[in-house]
């Protein structure tokens, strides 16, 4: 398992998404409200003390390279249904 602090974790996939010219801060800001409303209800992001837990380190940059894909795919609202 892998733990982060949800700051830090919001902070390194935005990092990752910043990487993509296709996506722009309004989609970044965008992401981040809407994971932290979902946050509870994710299936593959828990949530403990303020910690995020992943299986590994490569599920954060899957989240980033995942919501890429969706924006790209036109498929965000099949993204959080997989999250």
């Amino acid at each position: 398992m892998f733990t982060i602090p949800v700051e830090e974790f919001l902070e390194e996939v935005k990092a990752e998404l910043y990487c993509y010219e296709e996506i722009g801060d309004d989609k970044i800001s965008f992401w981040e409200e809407t994971f932290m409303q979902k946050l509870k209800s994710l299936k593959t992001v828990k949530i403990k003390n303020d910690e995020i837990i992943l299986k590994d380190e490569n599920d954060l940059f899957e989240i980033a390279d995942g919501f890429y894909s969706a924006i790209i795919n036109k498929e965000e609202e099949k993204y959080w249904q997989m999250l």
